[in-house]
C-alpha cells in the first residue's frame, strides 16, 4: 500500500479520478491476478472519508 503517491489538488465538491491500468502480453498466473486500491488523503497522509450529499 502507498508504494506510489501523487500530489494533486481537488476542487471543492465532486471530483472525477481516472485510473489507467496497463498490462503487457505475459500469460503467467501471477500477471493476471489484478488488485487495485486507491486512497485519497490529506497532506498529512490521513484518509479523506467520502460523504454522500
Amino acid at each position: 500500500m502507498d508504494q506510489y503517491t501523487l500530489k494533486c489538488r481537488l476542487k471543492k465538491g465532486a471530483n472525477t479520478i481516472l485510473v489507467k491500468c496497463c498490462q503487457n502480453e505475459q500469460k503467467e498466473q501471477w500477471t493476471v491476478e489484478w488488485e487495485f486500491q486507491l486512497r485519497v488523503c490529506d497532506a498529512a497522509g490521513t484518509a479523506i472519508i467520502a460523504s454522500n450529499p
